[in-house]
């Protein structure tokens, strides 16, 4: 028994012992596990970090797109009704006149951008409107010094406007009510030059007709009926375009 004891001691010693000499190898074992675990919590802290801003990123930039689609369609769809022709057609007009180098194809191509400068400029004459303001032949000489398309149509504008109200045929004076802000046109003449019955549609037809022989769609002489051949003339030799872009644009709309 007494020797029995003395084994069991002895082996007590040695697993205590060789506990001790583990304990620094289990130390550095757990520590590493700890390390590895801590390792793994930040890398997964990081990627959810990343995703989320990721997530809110995408977000913002689709709502900055939607809203940017958004607004952008709304100023289409202000302009939209002052374009003369189908949207389709306007985009493959505008298409073939932005690579122009002419002179004469870079003008159409900023007036086709802006197609509302030439109704806003009517509209805020009518509203400010005075009888016998504005002497033809004065009128006539600022656009034989147009410079650009955007000058001849919005010169244009006030030689149509203003001498007479609107230019017609015979060149009588349309009587003007000051209360309505709009001239008092008889129902024929208003037919036939088709004027909106709002202030703010002047006459979509005469502009569409005057891009159109700019364009080539049309002859010039088309327009003698709405225009001084004075006027006329000036328009045909500065502003319309030149055969090669002509074909152009008809191609690029036979190609829509």
């Amino acid at each position: 028994d007494e020797m029995l004891g003395e084994n069991i001691k002895e082996e007590l010693r040695f697993v205590n012992e060789l506990k001790n000499e583990l304990k620094p190898i289990f130390e550095r074992i757990n520590a590493k596990k700890l390390k590895k675990k801590s390792q793994k919590l930040v890398k997964q802290k990081k990627e959810t970090e990343f995703e989320n801003k990721t997530l809110h990123k995408n977000n913002a930039k689709n709502k900055s797109l939607h809203s940017g689609k958004s607004n952008q369609n709304q100023i289409i769809g202000k302009k939209a009704i002052y374009d003369p022709f189908e949207p389709f057609e306007m985009v493959a007009i505008k298409d073939a006149c932005k690579n122009m180098t002419s002179s004469e194809g870079k003008m159409i191509f900023h007036v086709l951008t802006n197609t509302h400068t030439f109704f806003t400029l009517l509209n805020k004459m009518e509203k400010t409107y005075k009888p016998g303001e504005g002497l033809e032949n004065e009128l006539i000489q600022d656009i034989e010094k147009s410079k650009t398309t955007h000058e001849f149509l919005n010169n244009f504008a006030r030689l149509k406007f203003l001498p007479f109200g609107y230019y017609n045929n015979n060149n009588s004076q349309f009587d003007y009510d000051n209360e309505k802000r709009k001239f008092i046109i008889p129902a024929g003449i208003e037919k036939q030059l088709k004027l909106s019955e709002s202030s703010t549609s002047p006459p979509m037809d005469v502009f569409r007709r005057i891009i159109r022989v700019i364009l080539g769609f049309d002859e010039p002489k088309t327009l003698s009926t709405i225009m001084p051949q004075q006027v006329l003339s000036i328009l045909e030799e500065d502003f319309m375009l030149k055969p090669k872009d002509r074909r152009l644009v008809e191609e690029k709309l036979q190609s829509t």
